[in-house]
């Protein structure tokens, strides 16, 4: 059995001296790893875990928060550990048993050892669920220094499971775990990966063919290394802040430029209360006052210019000692409307079979606050509307309903589509649209003049016609002559009367839609429809409804 122990001392201004941080690993090839001050040589099954483990220590979350060199040697006082707060650990394998089998080992190890005080894992559920924290392994300075202070804690046990497998005789178990101090330090590393062919002695003897009994292996060889000889340096050695910044808080978050924005602070306290608070944003400072528990309040006129703008946090103590939290929280200025498309499916349209659709689209960036619609008639009432909140729906339908679900009546109505963006800037798109049940009204005019028919056409312009059709049918109802085209009738139809046909035994048949695809049909003769007392004769066309309509 080949390990490898080594110390890391980071270039990254930290000085957290990281201890037994061990890869266990064996292998048939030798990897070495080395640098100007360290030379190390490692037995690997593979070189990921190597990889893996370092980049979990150096750049987790963590390190973002540890202490510089010089507050390090500022400090004078340091005591042992004592207390400790086991985390859950993050499960990174695919087997679910593997984070109860680990947490109970490394507990039952770490209790084993005599000077370690285990919190109780409902005291550390209870404070992981009152702030909504899920990922332990991304634990903040300020969730550190708060569980130091709520749970009593000298430093915090994280870490995850890399592996745990037993799968086709293939055992394996690999394990990470940090100890950090209530300071955001961390005070302590270690990873560890094992198979169960790593103990394999001669003859073959000594294969651990058993995930649980391989998990005990893993979890007793990484705890060994925390030895009394660990020391955490206490917060008042260490030049920390007094307290915290637990939230900033800005209504609205968005805001157009001049508009007042209201701002809430939440302070931790550590050791003592801030004397005050300020805030600092593009410049300009505001002095907050204290509303409730550590909490204070005020309010600024927001700068003019869009952008993002952070929002410091200058807390004074009662010896005027001035403490900055840079971007504690920030502000967005949009004066910008949000720019949108709507887009409907038919000007006009029959309720009684069909719906008109309003497809809304977003063309530019922007984050909405709130959208309505609403569809006033003719005398401005609002007959019907609809809101929502968020993103924009993808489609909305109206099939002519009221907002009491009763029917409209045919005419003109108008539609606006309202957007807001959670600055408050509104952007309003209006038209109309055509509500139209009843077939179209049309009126044919027919007359003989020498040898023609000549048909004519009266309506409405509003019946605005899609489409007409006329055919001139012989005696058996067989047509002779068919004409048609989209849109309105012409002015006047013309039909030659050939030699030889016999004008009162022929007929003619008009059909027509309107735009909301109403029909209108009308058969008749041609005898019938003139006027031997004018010479010109009207045959009025009644709209005769589809079977669906």
């Amino acid at each position: 059995m080949v390990s490898g122990k080594h110390k890391f001392t980071p270039n990254h201004g930290f000085t957290t001296v990281v201890r037994g941080l061990q890869h266990r690993i064996f292998y048939k090839e030798k990897f070495v790893v080395e640098n100007k001050k360290m030379k190390v040589e490692i037995k690997s099954q593979t070189l990921f875990c190597f990889l893996y483990s370092i980049l979990f220590t150096f750049f987790s979350p963590f390190n973002a928060i540890a202490t510089t060199e010089d507050a390090l040697n500022n400090s004078n006082k340091s005591f042992v550990l004592k207390n400790v707060a086991m985390l859950p650990f993050e499960n990174l394998s695919e087997n679910p048993v593997a984070k109860k089998v680990i947490a109970e080992l490394v507990k039952k190890e770490l209790m084993s050892k005599g000077w370690v005080s285990i919190v109780k894992d409902n005291a550390i559920e209870e404070f992981l669920a009152k702030r909504r924290i899920r990922y332990t392994g991304g634990i903040t300075r300020l969730t550190a220094r708060e569980m130091g202070k709520v749970l009593g804690v000298d430093a915090i046990l994280v870490g995850s499971i890399n592996q745990f497998s037993d799968a086709n005789a293939r055992i394996s178990v690999a394990v990470t775990a940090r100890l950090v101090g209530v300071d955001g330090n961390i005070i302590w590393a270690d990873t560890l990966s094992y198979t169960g062919n790593d103990f394999v002695g001669l003859l073959g003897l000594g294969v651990i063919k058993s995930a649980d009994v391989l998990s005990l292996r893993v979890v007793r060889d990484i705890v060994k290394d925390i030895t009394i000889d660990f020391f955490i340096t206490k917060e008042a050695g260490l030049n920390l802040n007094p307290f915290e910044i637990e939230k900033v808080e800005t209504y609205p978050s968005v805001a157009k430029g001049g508009d007042r924005v209201e701002l809430k602070v939440r302070v931790l306290s550590i050791t003592n209360e801030p004397d005050k608070i300020k805030a600092v944003v593009d410049n300009n400072e505001v002095s907050l006052t204290k509303t409730g528990n550590n909490e204070y309040d005020g309010f600024i006129t927001a700068p003019t210019n869009e952008g993002v703008y952070p929002v410091a946090v200058v807390a004074i103590d009662q010896s005027h000692a001035s403490f900055i939290f840079d971007a504690a929280g920030k502000i967005i200025i949009d004066s910008t409307p949000p720019m949108v498309s709507l887009t409907i499916s038919k000007k006009t349209f029959a309720p009684q079979r069909d719906f008109v659709l309003f497809t809304p689209k977003m063309l530019n960036l922007d984050y909405i606050d709130e959208w309505a619609i609403e569809i006033f008639d003719k005398d401005k009432n609002k007959v019907r509307g609809d809101k929502g909140y968020g993103k924009l729906p993808k489609g909305l339908i109206w099939k002519g309903e009221t907002d009491k679900l009763g029917r409209v009546e045919d005419g003109e109505y108008t539609y606006k589509f309202i957007v807001k963006d959670m600055a408050g800037n509104e952007t309003i798109l209006a038209d109309t649209i055509r509500v139209k049940n009843n077939p179209p009204a049309i009126k044919v005019n027919v007359e003989k003049v020498e040898n023609k028919v000549l048909f004519t056409f009266d309506y409405n312009p509003d019946e605005a016609i899609k489409s007409w059709k006329l055919s001139i049918l012989d005696n058996d109802g067989k047509p002779i002559k068919t004409v048609e085209g989209e849109g309105g009738f012409p002015p006047t139809v013309e039909y030659p009367v050939e030699q030889g046909f016999d004008i009162t035994k022929m007929s003619f048949a008009v059909t027509a839609k309107d735009e909301a695809d109403n029909p209108f049909n009308l058969a008749k003769s041609i005898p019938s429809a003139l006027d031997k007392k004018s010479p010109l004769a009207k045959a009025n066309g009644k709209g005769k409804l589809a079977e669906d309509f």
